[in-house]
């Protein structure tokens, strides 16, 4: 099993140029050029007759904005109402970032990723939360700010990976120690324990079982708590 990113991709719009990475900057149509240049470690690329043209933290959107508003002083035909002219920016040889994997993980430590690598590409390299982590509250922090919060039950489940983001340079991913679990035996698909939330209830946990089994019934669940130190056995009855 290989869980690399997929480097084979057209460049997302949305990357984030940063130092080292190589951009193919193409210029068609009434005029014709191509530059091969790559980002310093100031963010900057110098453009042949131009000069040093600041893009470092910029998306590739917004990047090629910035560079047509550039070059359009050496073709004219990039700006105006009717522009005969027109850009393309391409990543070429894409860089490495350093990321810390931190916390309740199998191999904690910092590693060297593709800068497409998402998330879950740093904790499947990290050999993912061990036996204490927790899978629904891994943290992702950059420049000591907390930009998301990633559940891995909700991918697993749901195939809902939002908050799988592609990670930049120097972040660092956190995966805490697991806060509450629960044990389900019996006629489920899949028996176990289970990471839980406080807002959650008992048909959350039948989804991450994946239901019940043809054999199950379904009228009475038995549910035990500890309770100031005692074992108390609670009913609850599911309608169907």
């Amino acid at each position: 099993l290989n869980f690399s990113p997929s480097l084979n991709l057209p460049t997302p719009q949305s990357y984030i140029i940063g130092s080292g990475d190589q951009l193919l900057i193409d210029v068609y149509g009434a005029s014709q050029q191509s530059y091969d240049l790559t980002v310093t470690p100031e963010g900057k690329i110098f453009v042949p007759n131009l000069g040093p043209v600041q893009l470092g933290g910029s998306s590739i959107e917004a990047g090629t904005s910035r560079l047509k508003s550039a070059l359009g002083r050496i073709f004219s035909g990039l700006n105006g109402s009717n522009p005969n002219t027109f850009i393309q920016v391409r990543l070429g040889n894409i860089r490495s970032i350093k990321v810390s994997m931190v916390g309740e993980l199998t191999k904690p430590g910092t590693y060297t990723l593709p800068s497409f690598a998402t998330v879950f590409n740093g904790l499947y390299a990290a050999g993912g939360p061990n036996e204490n982590g927790a899978f629904r509250n891994i943290q992702v922090y950059r420049d000591s700010r907390l930009v998301t919060t990633v559940d891995i039950y909700e991918f697993l489940s749901k195939g809902e990976q939002s908050a799988n983001i592609t990670l930049q340079d120097n972040d660092v991913i956190i995966v805490p120690p697991v806060q509450a679990r629960v044990e389900i035996i019996g006629p489920v698909r899949r028996e176990g324990l289970f990471e839980v939330k406080q807002d959650e209830f008992l048909d959350d946990l039948y989804i991450y079982t994946g239901g019940f089994t043809s054999l199950a019934f379904r009228d009475r669940v038995t549910v035990r708590r500890i309770e100031n130190n005692q074992t108390n056995d609670k009913y609850t009855y599911i309608h169907t």
